[in-house]
């Protein structure tokens, strides 16, 4: 057994878990608009802009997960079940196999990696968004 505190979701039929450090907040019904030329979208949460990334079909969930103080926004996901959870389970689901954790840092770095220099000019440390 495998516990886990955090958010049990299901991507493309997959399940996932979303660590409970990482989700902070799940929002239906957001306003997402993309960015021209780009795989990113991004949406207002409390006056603030954040960076949307999509990863399925359903639009009216927003996941927002923090990854090193930063806010990002996971659109596509399916909210199953929060708390405290068994991640070798399928009970959370219905037919589903064990969930794997949900990497949102490795979605934000290959995002990062794919939009590098588009965009922005650097950030004083030199690096880019």
């Amino acid at each position: 057994m495998s516990v886990v505190t955090g958010l049990w979701v299901t991507l493309s039929g997959q399940a996932r878990v979303i660590p409970g450090d990482v989700a902070r907040e799940v929002r239906r019904g957001s306003l997402v608009s993309r960015v021209p030329g780009s795989e990113l979208q991004m949406t207002l949460v409390r006056g603030r802009v954040v960076p949307v990334i999509a990863l399925g079909e359903n639009t009216d969930t927003l996941v927002l997960c923090e990854i090193t103080g930063e806010v990002i926004g996971l659109l596509g996901l399916e909210v199953v079940a929060s708390g405290i959870l068994d991640s070798t389970s399928s009970d959370h689901a219905e037919n589903q196999s064990p969930a794997e954790l949900l990497d949102v840092a490795a979605l934000v770095a290959t995002l990062r990696t794919k939009l590098r220099g588009r965009f922005a000019p650097p950030l004083p440390d030199g690096t880019r968004l």
